[in-house]
């Protein structure tokens, strides 16, 4: 519980999204009478001895589709401090917020090594879990090791929920490096890292699953050409925000949940 401002300021902006996309709970009917075929409406039956043929009626429903949003966050050394701080603070807001609007799921997953291996922790799932695990253990977590970025993604797919005609799936990638892992029997970085992180994205978009993905930097974008190499990885869904602008990411969810299709 040692990051408590961190569960804080995650809670106040989880309760104010919530607030603002309670409408997606919402449902509106609308009912069109004197229509030639629906249900009947039996305040018109007595119009058939006129020959009135009008004497049905629909019902349209006007909801918004449900959303699962996976939100996954590099957990490497590099994003210790601020960028992680914030980049938790995102998450635990999201998953805050879903827990005020009926239609929306989120899970949380963690990239990073531990010991000498790769490893990707499912931290959160609303689904069958209840926020409370997020208030308990949230403020513990923290970053370490490298990004195993596509190898993490290729461990995961079974866990990532496909779009369908009742349901948008969304993942959300927050990092700030490239794909970097190796141990004694595995070298896991540059251009084959690259190309297989590219790999397993386009995988996840062939689900049908939306893909947004922030590159959290100090300004440096261009060091070591870890920004060249997440445009190419990510493509038009790369975007790149500065560490001190990592909260208008609700924002964007913000307009996200709100939009219908």
């Amino acid at each position: 519980g040692w990051n408590e401002d961190t569960l804080r300021r995650g809670m106040v902006m989880g309760t104010i999204l919530g607030k603002r996309i309670a409408v997606r709970s919402e449902e509106r009917e609308t009912v069109n009478p004197r229509q030639k075929n629906g249900r009947i409406d039996k305040r018109l039956v007595a119009a058939l001895g006129y020959d009135y043929e009008n004497v049905f009626s629909t019902k349209e429903v006007d909801r918004f589709k449900k959303v699962i949003l996976h939100i996954t966050l590099d957990g490497s050394g590099s994003m210790s401090g601020k960028s992680w701080n914030d980049s938790l603070a995102v998450a635990i807001a999201i998953c805050k917020a879903a827990t005020m609007v009926s239609n929306l799921e989120v899970q949380v997953s963690l990239r990073g090594t531990w010991d000498d291996k790769a490893y990707i922790c499912i931290a959160y799932d609303s689904r069958t879990e209840k926020f409370e695990k997020v208030k308990r253990l949230f403020p513990a977590l923290q970053a370490n090791g490298t990004t195993p970025e596509g190898l993490c993604y290729q461990a995961i797919m079974k866990y990532f929920v496909e779009s369908n005609k009742d349901m948008d799936s969304y993942l959300l990638n927050i990092c700030d490096g490239e794909p970097a892992f190796s141990n004694n029997g595995v070298s896991y970085g540059g251009e084959n890292a690259v190309l297989h992180t590219k790999k397993m994205v386009k995988q996840i978009k062939d689900l049908g699953i939306r893909v947004m993905a922030y590159f959290v930097g100090d300004g440096g974008y261009g060091r070591n050409g870890s920004a060249d190499r997440f445009k190419r990885m990510y493509g038009s869904d790369s975007k790149f925000i500065d560490v001190t602008q990592i909260v208008p990411i609700v924002k964007t969810m913000n307009e996200l949940f709100l939009k219908k299709k």
